[in-house]
């Protein structure tokens, strides 16, 4: 069949036992063969692609399968290691400055004992949305970051119920910006898209934090210019 190989084939070409692969399928990293019979299947040559990908991404980032799939989700129709590693530093990737590994991750039990919470308490930071795990029971150093510092706001007495205008706002911005980035690439092939998508990815979030910085300065000024309120 045309564009489309045995199983064997796929084997020499990638280097990958036969059973990897398979385990791959189940777990759907990669798409469904074209079964002609019930012991006869032909895989798509993008399996060549996609396994490159998946052994790049667990020997330079050791993520696992279910973490790669989600990148996997969001590649399009041309993966290429370079699209692979942006949707990784988009979705995963420390923006905090956390010491110890950059690239590690920590289940719900190894997030609790780095950050001495309850899990009561991180049970509420979740339905709060304050703090919002990429997968259920996995979480990164940006989780980590984020955990620590809201338990400080918590010791300090501030009530992270206030921070509730926080998701429902940022939501909406998301939401906006993918409508945006929707708008942007009307017309474009697939490789035009994709680099209007990396660039806006890239740098919405950066205009969205210098904004935030910026308005949150203006604010503060205007309060500071306009002195204590005097009680009445």
């Amino acid at each position: 069949m045309d564009n489309n190989l045995r199983m064997k084939e796929i084997v020499e070409k990638t280097g990958e036992n036969k059973s990897t692969v398979l385990h791959y399928i189940r777990m759907g990293l990669l798409p469904e063969p074209v079964r002609t019979s019930k012991n006869m299947a032909y895989y798509p040559e993008i399996y060549i692609k996609l396994i490159n990908i998946i052994r790049t991404l667990q020997s330079r980032f050791f993520l696992p399968l279910h973490a790669i799939k989600r990148i996997l989700d969001f590649i399009g129709q041309n993966p290429t290691i370079d699209r692979a590693v942006h949707i990784y530093e988009l979705l995963y990737k420390m923006a905090y400055a956390e010491p110890g590994d950059p690239e590690r991750t920590y289940s719900r039990k190894e997030l609790l004992q780095e950050t001495g919470m309850k899990s009561g308490e991180l049970e509420n930071l979740e339905q709060l949305q304050l703090l919002v795990p990429f997968e259920n029971d996995m979480y990164n150093n940006d989780d980590l970051v984020v955990a620590k510092s809201l338990m400080m706001v918590k010791k300090n007495h501030i009530p992270l119920e206030g921070l509730d205008f926080l998701p429902d706002l940022l939501g909406q911005v998301a939401a906006r910006s993918s409508e945006f980035r929707d708008m942007s690439i009307k017309g474009l092939n697939d490789e035009e898209e994709w680099e209007i998508t990396r660039f806006l990815s890239g740098n919405l979030i950066g205009f969205s934090n210098y904004l935030v910085r910026r308005f949150l300065y203006r604010e503060l000024k205007k309060k500071y210019k306009a002195g204590p309120v005097e009680a009445g």
